[in-house]
């Protein structure tokens, strides 16, 4: 992990009396839109032990990130189907209390788990395998080395669109915050094609978003 504070000297001289604090939120605001954009924050595959009668499983990811996704997600080596409990409802109004040998799972982002269905009939050591997309906290006071070695000058780009385009400030500049902007975008577009590609040749699936 590397400080946010290593990341200052992209900024700060482009925006000559901007508060540290805001400099530092800046940066941090962009590399989680940036890894909520563009998935590029892959943790390594985990695996977790099913339970007998236990649909829910905590997501294990590092403590200083929130999670953006869950991705190839299998049991005993056979990837399970991702799905929502809104897709679940519409085939069973009783699909919460099926059990037997899990096929689907879905993720509940806003407690950090995942569900499986059916509700596990058996009790299976280390059968549950994933990767999970992270991006990094609002308070996060480091950020992955690979953001500040790969995407620095995206991550520049953000921060200073972000700082320039304030009103009222001192170190605003509309031009300039223009060209940052298209700047950024253009740099999002590039990290999240080869996010793309690289999950292409690892055989993996991304439904890419609009980005906005």
């Amino acid at each position: 992990m590397i400080a946010v504070r290593a990341l200052r000297p992209y900024v700060m001289p482009e925006v000559p009396g901007c508060p540290v604090p805001l400099v530092d939120r800046a940066i941090v605001k962009a590399a989680r839109d940036l890894c909520d954009k563009t998935f590029c924050w892959k943790e390594a595959a985990t695996t977790a032990s099913m339970q007998q009668g236990v649909a829910e499983l905590e997501i294990e990811h590092s403590a200083c990130a929130e999670i953006v996704a869950l991705e190839y997600v299998s049991l005993n080596g056979l990837e399970l189907i991702q799905t929502s409990e809104r897709e679940l409802s519409l085939c069973d109004l009783d699909w919460r209390t099926f059990t037997g040998e899990p096929t689907h799972v879905y993720t509940v982002i806003s407690t950090g788990k995942m569900r499986l269905y059916p509700i596990p009939n058996r009790t299976l050591s280390n059968a549950i395998s994933y990767e999970v997309y992270l991006k990094p906290k609002l308070d996060a006071d480091d950020l992955p080395d690979f953001l500040q070695d790969q995407y620095a000058e995206v991550l520049q780009h953000g921060a200073l669109y972000e700082l320039q385009r304030m009103a009222g400030v001192k170190w605003a500049n509309g031009e300039a915050a223009m060209f940052n902007r298209r700047m950024y975008r253009n740099g999002l577009y590039e990290v999240r094609d080869k996010t793309l590609r690289d999950s292409a040749s690892q055989n993996l699936f991304i439904v890419p978003e609009p980005l906005v």
